[in-house]
């Protein structure tokens, strides 16, 4: 009788111990390669005229990612990426398209091109600098309700871990040989890793030069990259950073736009970002 009780007990441990690390695994990767599932490619282009030589166009490419909360999906991203309101200038971009599109895949594994319509937004839109007004739009995002689409709310990370100084980022950089015109091209792009590295001394509050003038900057984190490639197209995408204490990756706010001041990128910090979520969340129901 004991040996069966024993047996028993071994077996409801291992069963939980497998059902704990089930409910981690999202969180708990050890290859950065896996991140890239997160990272969505968000484009759209504006035709400005027409020659015998072919079209001129605006091309605007960026990055996005899902959350969802019960059955509703929200897309999130850059505000300047969504709406088309520049937040280092503070004016909004025009043109801008009046449709984006997000590359997604249908239930057969064959890519998609899914539009959503962000006029209403861009043309009522209203913002400010990055460094007063996050650079960050929430979207109520029907149009992918009947696709899967991979979440980043498992990754939520509301404390201020300051030992946390490696970032990682994937996106999709803009590349001059891809236009409406070869637009199949997309099918074969893959996002692009960058890493960082947070410098300690600019954590909470930088110092950063707009219009000749300094303001203190509390609402983005800044950091140093290390590659060279263009960062257009990186704008949206969401940062990570791994808590090595316990191998746990961490959701460590979206990748706002290159840092000219101290030549690297700024990103929204998770908490802004988080909160921005809520607060659209909460409008919903």
């Amino acid at each position: 009788m004991m040996k069966l009780v024993l047996i028993l007990l071994v077996l409801f441990v291992a069963y939980n111990s497998k059902e704990q690390q089930q409910n981690n695994s999202e969180t708990i990767i050890n290859n950065v390669d896996s991140l890239a599932k997160y990272s969505y490619l968000i484009f759209g282009y504006n035709v400005l005229k027409h020659t015998s030589e072919g079209d001129s166009i605006n091309f605007i490419i960026g990055t996005c990612f899902f959350v969802q909360d019960n059955d509703i999906t929200f897309l999130v991203s850059a505000k300047h990426v969504l709406t088309g309101w520049n937040t280092d200038s503070s004016k909004k971009t025009i043109p801008y398209p009046d449709t984006l599109c997000i590359r997604l895949y249908d239930s057969q594994g064959n890519i998609i091109f899914v539009p959503i319509r962000i006029k209403r937004i861009k043309d009522t839109i209203k913002g400010g600098y990055g460094y007063s007004d996050p650079d960050v739009f929430v979207y109520k995002c029907e149009e992918v309700k009947n696709y899967k689409i991979n979440s980043i709310k498992a990754f939520y990370n509301q404390n201020k871990d300051k030992y946390l100084r490696s970032i990682s980022v994937y996106g999709y950089p803009f590349h001059e040989s891809i236009n409406h015109q070869n637009i199949e091209k997309f099918s074969n792009q893959k996002p692009i890793l960058t890493e960082g590295i947070m410098i300690s001394a600019l954590s909470d509050k930088v110092l950063i030069n707009r219009l000749n003038k300094t303001f203190l900057d509390t609402l983005n984190y800044h950091i140093k990259t290390n590659v060279s490639v263009s960062r257009q197209g990186y704008s949206g995408s969401p940062v990570f950073t791994k808590n090595k204490q316990n191998n746990q990756w961490l959701f460590y706010g979206i990748f706002s736009m290159e840092d000219k001041d101290y030549l690297g990128a700024s990103i929204v910090k998770p908490n802004i970002v988080i909160q921005k979520i809520k607060e659209r969340i909460h409008t919903t129901y």
